[in-house]
């Protein structure tokens, strides 16, 4: 296992929010917050992308935050999709 010893922001691999800046950003990034307050996570990061951002999975426990994102997107005013 490798730690990272660094700040690095983190964009989850394969979904699509909105972007701080546009209608629902700010609340989506607070929801996200929310919802890994506390949580000891375990992170898999594959690569950079553009804007220097580790793209990877996030897990609590053995559940994929992408995966409850998805399921979470018809109780909430924006959609998290997968991309």
């Amino acid at each position: 296992m490798e730690v990272l010893a660094r700040k690095c922001q983190i964009r989850l691999r394969g979904l699509r929010a909105p972007k701080i800046g546009t209608e629902y950003g700010i609340e989506a990034r607070d929801e996200l917050a929310k919802m890994v307050d506390g949580k000891c996570l375990t992170i898999v990061v594959y690569n950079l992308d553009d804007e220097k951002r580790c793209v990877g999975d996030v897990y609590s426990i053995d559940n994929s935050l992408k995966d409850i994102l998805l399921r979470k997107g018809d109780e909430l005013p924006w959609r998290w999709e997968a991309d």
